[in-house]
């Protein structure tokens, strides 16, 4: 082992790529924003594909057994692919995915505390892998609800997942986390039309994060335009705010 201390600024250690993950209800659009990342591989694990049927740049890998995950992301790992991103849509499928993998391999006709525990640690391992590539990452996860701890009898949304603390670890792995949800508002001509906008900043019922600080409160659901402020890029396009 060297006894010498590799030094370097901060700057030094940031990928130029975003590790992200994005909760909302279902049909907020969460898919369709995944597809505004540059060169992405969909890793499907649920058949909620619809709303980017007619996208035929974007390949998918649809994930029917957690074997499937496994050999995507060694393909991933490798190298030597044309894929910039990586959307794992969702999370929340996942989990019930290796759930059933869990209950096949053992038996059983439900989950025993240790498989739980062992269901919990393979999404905790699969997010930080997932975050380590070298590549944009967009972890899509569902809405839940839970109680907030000042037990005044309201609600704040967390990632659906199962496990105590695990919704709050996996936010906690990534630089970027946000809320995306629906508007409707009127245009110049007074018609009634639907934005989609993503929540970077928490609040007392809605957890999020922008590590870069650099995000507004509300951004755009649009990737390259979060990258772009993220890393001081300018926009190839002509960008539109939600």
């Amino acid at each position: 082992m060297s006894n010498e201390l590799n030094i370097v600024k901060p700057g030094a250690t940031v990928q130029d790529a975003l590790k992200m993950v994005v909760y909302g209800d279902s049909g907020v659009g969460k898919t369709v924003f995944g597809s505004t990342s540059p060169k992405p591989l969909y890793i499907s694990c649920e058949a909620g594909l619809l709303s980017i049927a007619d996208r035929n740049d974007i390949d998918v890998i649809e994930i029917k057994a957690w074997p499937d995950l496994v050999a995507v992301f060694d393909m991933l790992k490798k190298g030597g692919h044309k894929y910039e991103s990586v959307v794992l849509d969702s999370l929340t499928e996942l989990q019930k995915l290796h759930q059933d993998y869990l209950l096949q391999k053992t038996g059983q006709p439900r989950l025993t505390m240790q498989s739980w525990g062992d269901n919990i640690q393979a999404i905790r391992k699969v997010c930080r892998a997932f975050r380590d590539l070298p590549l944009n990452v967009i972890l899509i996860a569902l809405a839940g609800e839970i109680a907030a701890e000042d037990g005044n009898g309201l609600t704040k949304k967390c990632l659906a997942l199962n496990g105590k603390t695990l919704p709050d670890e996996v936010m906690g792995f990534f630089d970027l986390v946000g809320y995306m949800f629906t508007q409707d508002q009127k245009d110049d001509a007074g018609n009634l039309v639907t934005k989609r906008a993503i929540r970077f900043q928490p609040n007392e019922s809605i957890p999020a994060k922008d590590r870069s600080g650099k995000l507004n409160i509300l951004e755009p659901a649009d990737f390259m335009q979060i990258r772009n402020k993220v890393f001081n890029k300018k926009s190839t396009k002509k960008e539109v705010a939600a």
